[in-house]
C-alpha cells in the first residue's frame, strides 16, 4: 500500500508489532520524563482525532506541513480503504518515544497505529516526531513524519 512521507510514496517492510501496534521503537521512560511524555501523548491523540474527522489541512497547519501536506495525507487515509476512526485510549498510554540521536532541541518519535470500523487495528501507522518548543516552554511541537503502511 502506498504511503505519504516526504512527499514521496515508501513502504516499510517487516516492522515489529508490539501492543497496541506501535512499531520497534523503544524508550525508556526515564530519557523523557513523565511531563513530556503526557504532552506528547495528548498531541498524538489531538493529530490522530483530527485525521478521523478528516481534518487534514488542520493537521498540515499544526505541524508546519515539514514532511507531509494535507493532500499526502488525505490519500494515505484514502489508501487505507475502510474508515478511519479514533484508536482505543490505552493505545496513547501504552506508546513509546525514542528520542532521535544529536538532535538539538531532543527530538523524539513514535508510531502510532492506525485503526479502521472495518478492521479494528490495522498495519498502518501515522510516525510522529515531537521537540520541545524553545520560545514557548511545556509545549511540544508535533511534526507528522510519514503514514506508512508494514507489509507482513
Amino acid at each position: 500500500m502506498p504511503v505519504a512521507g516526504h512527499g514521496t510514496i515508501m513502504r516499510e517492510i517487516g516492522t515489529y508489532t508490539a501492543p497496541c501496534g506501535h512499531d520497534g521503537l523503544v524508550m525508556e521512560h526515564r530519557e523523557t520524563g513523565e511531563r513530556l511524555r503526557r504532552r506528547m501523548q495528548v498531541a498524538a491523540n489531538i493529530i490522530v482525532n483530527s485525521l478521523v474527522d478528516h481534518d487534514f489541512s488542520g493537521v498540515e497547519q499544526m505541524t508546519h506541513g515539514r514532511y507531509v501536506t494535507a493532500a499526502d495525507l488525505e490519500h494515505a487515509v484514502t489508501e487505507m480503504g475502510g474508515t478511519l476512526i479514533r484508536a482505543p485510549i490505552r493505545c496513547y498510554d501504552e506508546l513509546t518515544f525514542s528520542r532521535l540521536p544529536d538532535s538539538e532541541p531532543p527530538t523524539f518519535e513514535t508510531r502510532i497505529p492506525l485503526w479502521t470500523a472495518e478492521h479494528g487495528r490495522t498495519k498502518t501507522t501515522l510516525v510522529i516526531r515531537f521537540h520541545e518548543r524553545e520560545d514557548i516552554p511545556d509545549v511540544v511541537q508535533p511534526l507528522v513524519v510519514s503514514v506508512t503502511s508494514s507489509i507482513g
